[in-house]
């Protein structure tokens, strides 16, 4: 009899698919369950024992949403915010990464990066980057040295000050930080997101859902969300610029 892994899966209220042995059952329950999840069935290429305990779950979402890509709050969703770190820290193999995005798992945006870090520990690694380099903080994005301070000040740069925590905004300012890469400015969703805001600002925001072209880029947003494709951080952009029910 292959090894079994077990995860215990809490006070569920719907049927729980466990995978025993290469077989996926149905068993019910409303209270605890305990869901077997056979190893060896796992794609050999699989070492991050995080992917390990979320892969099944990942390909349930899937089937069952067409993308695999569980939001936070929902049971999966800690494990996806985890791989999403590992993979900005260079912690997931190749081989991983590549059977991730096969199956449609969306890595992170990298306004997320600025959000999740601790702001402190990242400020100190971008002045003593600056102390060694001295080249008005232009971090490379895939930094080989520090990949997640270069995905964080990108991440930064696509915020803008407008787009941190005040608080933050003021020490970057302070240390007198580029906002504006000499590589790239920014994404397009931040550019159109500041644009839009500045708009609602001065006409009013019935005026600019009104606007066709506003109408057709907030539904490629709504399209975006639907397939997994839309970052938690920017769709509390969209609800902050739109309102919740966007």
């Amino acid at each position: 009899m292959k090894a079994l892994r077990i995860i215990m899966c809490a006070f569920l209220q719907k049927p729980v698919l466990s995978f025993i042995v290469g077989n996926l059952i149905d068993t019910s329950s409303k209270r605890i369950k305990t869901c077997f999840v056979a190893q060896d069935n796992l794609p050999s290429v699989i070492s991050s024992p995080v992917l390990v305990s979320v892969y099944p779950r990942l390909l349930e979402w899937k089937s069952k949403y067409g993308h695999p890509n569980i939001p936070l709050k929902t049971d999966g969703g800690n494990e996806c915010k985890i791989l999403r770190r590992l993979h900005v820290e260079k912690k997931l193999t190749e081989e991983e990464i590549s059977l991730l995005n096969d199956i449609g798992f969306q890595f992170n945006s990298l306004e997320d990066v600025y959000r999740e870090a601790d702001f402190t520990e990242m400020i100190a690694r971008l002045i003593a980057y600056e102390k060694e380099y001295s080249n008005r903080y232009q971090v490379p994005k895939k930094f080989p040295n520090d990949p997640v301070l270069g995905a964080w000040v990108t991440g930064v740069r696509r915020l803008g000050p407008e787009g941190v925590l005040p608080e933050h905004a003021q020490q970057l300012n302070d240390v007198q930080f580029t906002w504006v890469s000499s590589r790239k400015c920014g994404s397009k969703f931040m550019t159109k997101f500041r644009e839009l805001t500045q708009r609602v600002e001065k006409e009013g925001l019935d005026v600019v859902l009104d606007d066709k072209e506003v109408k057709k880029w907030i539904t490629a947003q709504q399209l975006a969300r639907e397939r997994g494709k839309l970052s938690d951080t920017r769709f509390h952009y969209m609800e902050n610029l739109v309102g919740e029910k966007w």
